[in-house]
């Protein structure tokens, strides 16, 4: 009996995995390090492509400010001890932050792309992404990272740091009050964008944002449009 139940328990991760790989894409969006961006582009995203939208962020907010985006049944919180829900025929967007425990691991390991966002504020942003990003990258290579909400100043700069370091794709995302006001409004880019009362002025104003955040959607959409 003893040896029944390991075989058990492994057979029944290795099912997990296959429900999880048998989805049509997992996206994870993951940092050590709160206040980077991880949240408000993993939900963005998450609406973009209208697919499930799946936090560990529980008791900060998120379902507050961010939960009235989502159709019903496509926002989901997880508790600390919840165990990972496996939704098929659906493409499902994971934000994950802080320790990189099991149920991170387990997702990283069949995400079709792992991201990486930054928000540079001071150098203290540098060494828990570079950790981040190397303890990634030992279950995942297609990593994607995300400099985001940063000063135009510091851009070049840290895209050379990180260039010298890491061999992964690199998107930029101006800094928008239009991305920063997403909670608040509950209102994403292409929400405003595409909403008639907005101004032209806004709209122009907006366009360079909504290009980056396209640029850098159909880059994670890829694997899924080439079908």
């Amino acid at each position: 009996m003893d040896i029944i139940y390991p075989i058990w328990d492994m057979l029944y991760q290795i099912y997990e995995l296959y429900l999880l790989r048998a989805k049509d894409m997992n996206f994870l969006f993951y940092s050590r390090k709160g206040g980077q961006g991880k949240t408000t582009h993993s939900a963005a995203f998450a609406h973009y492509i209208g697919g499930k939208f799946i936090t560990f962020d529980y008791g900060n907010g998120t379902a507050k400010n961010l939960s009235s985006l989502f159709e019903s049944g496509k926002f989901v919180e997880l508790k600390p001890n919840d165990e990972i829900v496996a939704y098929d025929d659906e493409d499902n967007v994971f934000d994950f932050g802080g320790y990189l425990d099991s149920r991170v691991i387990k997702i990283a390991k069949v995400a079709d792309f792992c991201i990486v966002p930054i928000f540079y504020q001071s150098d203290l942003d540098i060494e828990p992404f570079i950790n981040t990003v190397i303890e990634l990258g030992k279950h995942n290579k297609n990593i994607v990272i995300l400099i985001n909400n940063t000063d135009r100043e510091y851009i070049e700069d840290i895209r050379s740091a990180i260039n010298m370091k890491f061999n992964y794709p690199i998107f930029v995302i101006p800094k928008s009050k239009y991305i920063s006001r997403m909670p608040r409004d509950k209102k994403t880019v292409f929400h405003i964008l595409n909403d008639k009362n907005t101004s032209i002025l806004e709209k122009f104003t907006i366009r360079k944002t909504s290009g980056a955040l396209k640029e850098f959607y159909d880059y994670l959409l890829k694997g899924k449009n080439n079908d």
